[in-house]
């Protein structure tokens, strides 16, 4: 069965919530940046409100490095381990590895290089993913938004040379649009996908 879910803004929440979706999608590192009171006022509303968060976005703040001369393995253990825990007890399963910002290769760091350090992330992400039970999807963004991962057979690709079994890919429909990528490309994905973002290409 095909769950239906919304992905809201943080203050959208109280207006998305009832809207007859299966789940809402909440952004992680807004979550984060919650004091631990906040956070519990959170989880209370969601219970009151029996709304389900299935998943999140907004995996990483812009400032925690994937790739290039600013990576400290060290910092993203420690957010990553707080972050998790966070998603898990709001009840998402699949986190959504977007990130614009951290995993932009920036200009004059070596594009293999790059590459190697996101998937050595991703291999730092599987452990604490496995810990909390909870799955990273790969997103696809168009070249615009990110100069890395930009299609969804890319995404694919990572996740195929990686064999992680936390980590798979997440299809978009609207960066495909943008990117000229088939929608077969979500076919030739097979058991990697674990998760799907549709919409309206503006």
């Amino acid at each position: 069965m095909i769950s239906i879910g919304l992905r809201a803004a943080f203050d959208q929440t109280p207006n998305a919530v009832g809207l007859g979706y299966d789940y809402l999608e909440l952004p992680l590192c807004r979550t984060c940046a919650l004091s631990s009171s906040e956070f519990e006022e959170l989880l209370a509303y969601l219970g009151a409100t029996h709304t389900r968060v299935a998943a999140v976005y907004e995996m990483l703040p812009d400032d925690l490095r994937v790739n290039g001369t600013d990576v400290r393995a060290s910092r993203q253990h420690e957010y990553l381990d707080f972050a998790f825990d966070r998603a898990s007890r709001l009840g998402a399963r699949i986190v959504a590895f977007d990130a614009a910002r951290s995993r932009n290769i920036p200009s004059g760091v070596d594009f293999d290089l790059a590459r190697r350090q996101t998937g050595n992330f991703l291999r730092i992400v599987q452990g604490h993913a496995k810990a909390f039970g909870l799955r990273v999807a790969i997103r696809n963004l168009r070249h615009a938004e990110c100069n890395l991962i930009n299609t969804v057979s890319e995404a694919a690709l990572m996740s195929a040379l990686l064999q992680l079994s936390q980590v798979g890919v997440l299809a978009d429909t609207v960066q495909m649009a943008y990117a000229s990528e088939p929608l077969e490309a979500i076919d030739r994905c097979g058991s990697a996908l674990i998760h799907i973002y549709t919409g309206c290409a503006l």
